[in-house]
């Protein structure tokens, strides 16, 4: 349901401004009421009356500070005879690998509105020309993370579940074995979707090594996207201002500009110099970040894995870059 259809979208819109809420006011009951919403709205209605009723949204066990986004989840319900193959363990999986997808599928969500919402301030972000280049730079940084985004995605739905769900229904199609070869055979779909979308190593005490970083890489984003919104209700108060300063000089007076001046101070009280600050912080974290995963990726033990480190260091974007820093570092070290 995350890789195809819209369903995913529908659920990102309806819930979104509900999981941006601190967890502990969320009920369970809104939840679920959101989830039937998506459902009737996206093309998920034409599933299955069954897959549809076992379907269930709820909120895992949070701790103080965290939000919406940190505890939601979805549930599968299942009953026998279908616990016998999709037992406690394998639905905790599913679990971990929904969480993993569903936070992937948010950054890519929070990438795209960020592209549209300055591809549609373009013209007003040219009044103020000397944050130009500012801008410039953050274009730049989000069509790098778009790209990261995207391969992630398109590895984890295309080459790796669909691939491995495809394996699976040709093996119930056969319609050979017993209920233990059944068992196995969904096992063995559940253990490699695991440990390819999770980019699990089988190197001792490195497991999760990869897992880790792009955990760190989503959160990045995400406050890369929170500094860009500051920086773009400052850009359009100081566009507002300026036109209201060069209605006056015309004798031209309108409640409008200031109006767009007061709301936009009120949307960010920060300085431009601290706004400007976390935009570069977070750009070139998350750009270390995405260059330290394609590192680890390049000596993975799964030969798909290192694929995709191939894939997001496109034109060996970050290969080159790894190579400047480390002959400036070896320069500096002279």
């Amino acid at each position: 349901m995350l890789g195809h259809g819209d369903f995913a979208d529908q659920l990102m819109e309806t819930l979104g401004p509900n999981l941006s809420r601190p967890a502990n006011t969320l009920y369970r009951h809104n939840l679920t009421a959101t989830l039937d919403t998506a459902i009737e709205r996206s093309n998920a209605r034409f599933d299955s009356t069954d897959i549809i009723r076992r379907l269930d949204a709820r909120m895992l066990e949070y701790s103080h500070g965290e939000i919406g986004w940190d505890v939601f989840t979805l549930e599968y319900k299942v009953d026998a005879p279908l616990d016998t193959v999709l037992d406690p363990e394998s639905m905790r999986k599913y679990m971990t690998l929904f969480q993993h997808l569903w936070q992937m599928r948010r950054v890519d969500v929070t990438l795209t509105q960020g592209w549209a919402r300055l591809a549609s301030a373009s013209k007003t972000i040219a009044r103020v020309p000397e944050l130009q280049s500012s801008w410039h730079q953050v274009r730049i940084v989000l069509a790098e993370m778009i790209h990261f985004i995207r391969q992630m995605q398109s590895f984890s739905h295309l080459e790796v579940i669909d691939v491995s769900w495809k394996r699976l229904v040709e093996f119930t199609r056969k319609k050979e074995g017993d209920l233990d070869a059944l068992i196995e055979a969904h096992q063995t779909y559940l253990e490699r979707i695991e440990k390819k979308v999770l980019l699990i190593s089988s190197k001792s005490g490195r497991e999760e090594s990869v897992l880790n970083q792009v955990r760190e890489a989503f959160q990045t984003i995400l406050q890369f996207r929170e500094a860009t919104d500051a920086f773009h209700n400052h850009t359009l108060a100081e566009a507002a201002r300026r036109d209201s300063e060069r209605d006056g000089h015309r004798g031209v007076y309108t409640t409008v500009g200031n109006d767009d001046i007061g709301r936009y101070a009120r949307e960010n009280t920060e300085s431009l110099p601290r706004i400007l600050r976390r935009v570069e912080q977070y750009s070139r974290t998350f750009s270390d970040l995405a260059m330290s995963i394609v590192v680890a990726l390049n000596t993975h033990s799964d030969y798909e894995c290192r694929f995709l480190g191939v894939r997001l260091s496109f034109s060996d974007f970050y290969r080159l870059k790894r190579e400047r820093q480390l002959a400036a570092a070896n320069g500096d070290g002279r």
